[in-house]
């Protein structure tokens, strides 16, 4: 950076300081998401592999949305993302997700 990049309009340090927070969660968030396909394709039952993609899913599309809504290109709705924003049904609904894809990852 030189000397003029400091007094652009809109530019400031603060602004740079929720990168490697956002960064950290969109990895554990693709994490989650990639273990809860990987349980889902190993899945030998029909209906545990069915089980395990739709809550991978719900998972998936709430992250997206929240992921979009945030940079600006969606529109703000009440989607909570998921076991970081605050609401206790919300809550309870994915630690129970959770634990149901672990009790499928583990009869599998």
């Amino acid at each position: 950076l030189n000397s003029f990049d400091y007094f652009r309009i809109g530019f400031s340090f603060h602004s740079l300081s929720y990168l490697p927070f956002a960064c950290h969660f969109s990895v554990l968030f693709f994490l989650l998401i990639w273990r809860g396909i990987a349980i889902a394709s190993n899945a030998r039952n029909y209906f545990n592999r069915l089980v395990a993609f739709g809550i991978t899913l719900m998972i998936t599309i709430q992250v997206i949305v929240n992921i979009l809504m945030s940079v600006g290109y969606a529109p703000v709705t009440g989607i909570p993302l998921p076991f970081l924003t605050y609401g206790g049904s919300s809550l309870l609904t994915f630690l129970f997700a959770i634990g149901l894809l672990l009790k499928i990852e583990e009869v599998e």
